[in-house]
């Protein structure tokens, strides 16, 4: 208990000094609180738009591309692809007794952005007729749904925020024909289909003059359906497809980007740390030889070295705790919330949102506090090992 009292008068020492030293002391809390914000702020990114990508899947549906491709973009599927899988078991089936599956074709097309007025790629789904039914997650939220043959679109929600002429009644023209905005839509939680554009699968075909579709999605009996309908389709030798678990299939498509931005906020952050590191080390430097006076004072009337040297490094710890919660409500009011659109894999805009989690809150303080510890390590030995005699004559 000796030891605590000590370690708990010396840390109110250093922390009383703070304010003749607040300067520097800011400088330390102001690069970890940098340090902290960036690292934060670049992770929400990616998590984002990991979270939204793999909201999209459903571990009861399967997607059919294309063997080889690597997205929707990348797959072709003639018709008769797919009316052969129509019958492959494994895929549920209406009271009608018709498969529920949706064979649909994926592109893009420009649209003007709000925010800076430039042009970029939205991706247009064209599905079939039951491509709704397949998708319960999906709601109408104003509007209509489009009907068949027509020239007639549904908008995800979130596209009307970040886009122009984007409203129920608005009218996009490509490929010389305009088409007329009947209803917007919305996915319960959120997924990437709320970035999408859709319309009729074969009216859209015949506009881009296609003869093949992108994909097919299916609706399972169950999960583990899925390696029922995966053996059907290998055996059959006219069918070069592969069959992918929709979860995984969307979850996989943000990994590339995930990965680089994890890459690139570690980079930025350590770079950023080791500036933050020297600073902390220059401050705890100055704070201890303008205490050298009372540190051995202290140590002459029989306080513990240790004592010193744990009070030296909670010195260190909290106003690194300071930069980390400072980052952190930065990174939190500026983007936590905040709603942004990215090139995904299918080269079209994900509209996302960024959410500053609890886990990188922690992950933020703890980055603060190994800065801290490396930043007050040397400092708190010099101060534990400051020859008594010395410090006295020297002031």
């Amino acid at each position: 208990m000796k030891i605590l009292r000590q370690i708990r008068a010396v840390t109110g020492i250093n922390l009383g000094s703070i304010p003749q030293r607040w300067g520097a002391s800011l400088v330390v809390v102001a690069g970890i609180a940098g340090v902290v914000g960036v690292l934060v702020s670049v992770l929400a990114l990616g998590q984002g738009f990991e979270r939204t990508l793999a909201a999209t899947g459903r571990a009861d549906r399967a997607v059919i591309t294309a063997k080889g491709a690597w997205n929707e973009s990348n797959s072709s599927l003639p018709r008769d692809t797919a009316i052969t899988g129509e019958d492959a078991p494994g895929i549920k089936k209406t009271v009608q007794g018709k498969p529920i599956l949706s064979m649909e074709v994926l592109t893009q097309i420009p649209a003007r952005a709000i925010s800076d007025n430039m042009v970029k790629n939205v991706s247009l789904r064209g599905i079939g007729p039951l491509g709704m039914v397949l998708r319960p997650e999906i709601h109408l939220v104003q509007g209509r749904m489009f009907r068949p043959g027509l020239h007639e679109l549904i908008v995800g929600v979130p596209l009307q925020s970040q886009f122009k002429d984007m409203a129920v009644g608005d009218q996009l023209t490509f490929r010389d024909s305009p088409w007329t905005i009947v209803g917007s839509f919305a996915t319960t939680g959120g997924s990437g289909h709320d970035s999408e554009i859709f319309g009729d699968a074969l009216t859209l075909m015949s506009t881009f003059h296609r003869i093949t579709y992108q994909s097919i999605t299916v609706q399972l009996t169950s999960p583990a359906a899925l390696k029922t309908l995966s053996k059907a389709i290998a055996a059959n030798p006219s069918l070069s497809v592969e069959v992918h678990a929709e979860d995984k299939y969307f979850a996989q498509q943000s990994q590339g980007l995930v990965k680089l931005l994890t890459m690139v906020g570690y980079f930025i952050g350590g770079i950023m740390a080791v500036g933050a590191v020297f600073a902390a080390l220059n401050t705890m430097y100055a704070a201890v030889s303008a205490q050298s006076l009372q540190i051995a004072t202290l140590r002459a009337i029989g306080f513990n070295a240790g004592a010193v040297l744990v009070a030296v490094f909670l010195e260190a710890l909290l106003l690194a705790l300071a930069g980390a919660i400072l980052g952190t409500a930065v990174a939190w009011l500026l983007f936590s919330g905040h709603t942004l659109n990215m090139i995904s894999g299918s080269q079209g805009q994900l509209v996302f949102t960024l959410h500053v989690t609890p886990q990188l809150a922690v992950l933020g303080i703890v980055w603060a506090l190994v800065i801290g510890f490396l930043g007050g390590l040397f400092p708190a030995i010099r101060a534990a090992r400051l020859p008594v005699a010395t410090a006295l004559r020297a002031t």
